[in-house]
């Protein structure tokens, strides 16, 4: 059974934990930890920190069909790169607020190709947003 239900808590929450856990990752990048050693040590204590949660709540991990495990051998490649990437910007930009608005453009491309994969709605504030979101970017990359 999952903590928080209500879609936007969960997402506002992630938001507060995602600032926190960038501004510690720029913390440890000033104190000259390198990004592929971040990554690993980070992914390594998540790693153990899901091992035992999933443990404590008793999940049923030979649930996972092959067709989810390809689907997860995928996610795991995006992962790597997008965190890899993520860490290096974090360690370059002046500000690390800088990057992780940059990292939204995601929003962007998750909002538009939805609709496709998903047949989710994409609606005019939608697109608003989305505009909003690039010229925030643009406007951030000056």
């Amino acid at each position: 059974m999952p903590i928080i239900q209500n879609w936007f808590v969960s997402g506002l929450l992630a938001a507060v934990f995602y600032g926190a856990m960038i501004l510690v990752y720029k913390k440890l990048l000033l104190m000259g930890v390198k990004p592929l050693v971040l990554n690993f040590f980070l992914f390594g204590l998540v790693f153990l920190g899901f091992f035992i949660w999933n443990a404590i709540e008793k999940s049923d991990l030979y649930a996972v069909t092959p067709k989810m495990f390809l689907f997860f051998a995928i996610a795991a490649i995006f992962s790597l790169f997008a965190n890899f990437f993520d860490v290096n910007a974090i360690k370059m930009a002046p500000n690390p607020g800088y990057a992780t608005t940059l990292k939204s453009c995601q929003f962007v491309l998750v909002a538009l190709l939805a609709p496709i994969l998903f047949h989710s709605s994409l609606g005019v504030y939608s697109f608003a947003g989305i505009l909003c979101v690039i010229f925030g970017i643009f406007l951030i990359g000056k």
